[in-house]
């Protein structure tokens, strides 16, 4: 079993991503941060917040930020007002620089991922998480189990395609119901169904005359 695994794996190695271009993430232990309990993360670290991360912090700050002088106002805080005043005509988080910023996680994924040139190729869930966040990061991943899914299905069905091409002729019911359906495209419903009903009886006509099918 595990051969047959290993063999199947070397035969889809071309679809799995580029280990030195996507590297494996490290295994982390995850909990909510809190300034009192500073000391049990590593905050030093340059990737200690995800961008996705990093961009909700921001939205937080400024949602709630007061720009109005009158304290009392209960509608002067948060960056929609300066929106709605004019001051900003609009307020959406930056990207990592580019597609062409060389080193940047979005040129990254624009060239690795998002290219139709790499369409075969299973997706970096992690680089994806990092950068969207996370409910892109689950929707991309449903996605591509979906599809993944459909493959078998596609597989039968093409199959099934095949064998009515090829006994289209040759089987009755294939024959009769062809005809029915070329005939309900051009000549309606109507007549199709006085078409099929004439072959039907002509049929049993034929097998109660002869005996046989």
């Amino acid at each position: 079993m595990l051969e047959v695994k290993s063999v199947l794996r070397r035969l889809l190695d071309f679809v799995h991503v580029d280990p030195n271009i996507f590297r494996p993430a490290p295994h982390k232990l995850t909990a909510e941060f809190s300034r009192d309990k500073n000391y049990l993360f590593d905050t030093e670290a340059d990737n200690f917040f995800t961008p996705s991360i990093r961009i909700l912090v921001v939205d937080f700050i400024l949602q709630r930020q007061r720009f109005d002088e009158n304290q009392s106002s209960l509608f002067g805080f948060g960056i929609q007002r300066l929106i709605s005043e004019g001051v900003y005509k609009a307020a959406y988080p930056l990207h990592d620089g580019d597609v062409k910023t060389t080193g940047s996680l979005r040129q990254l994924l624009y060239t690795e991922w998002a290219s139709v040139r790499k369409w075969i190729m299973y997706q970096p869930i992690d680089y994806i998480t990092d950068y969207f966040g996370v409910k892109f990061g689950l929707y991309f991943a449903w996605l591509g189990y979906y599809t993944h899914m459909l493959i078998p299905a596609a597989i039968l069905g093409l199959i099934s395609f095949v064998y009515g091409l090829s006994t289209v002729y040759s089987n009755t019911l294939s024959s009769m119901f062809g005809t029915e359906m070329w005939s309900y495209v051009f000549d309606g419903p109507a007549d199709a169904d006085n078409h099929l009903m004439s072959k039907i009886t002509k049929r049993k006509q034929h097998k109660a005359l002869h005996g046989f099918s």
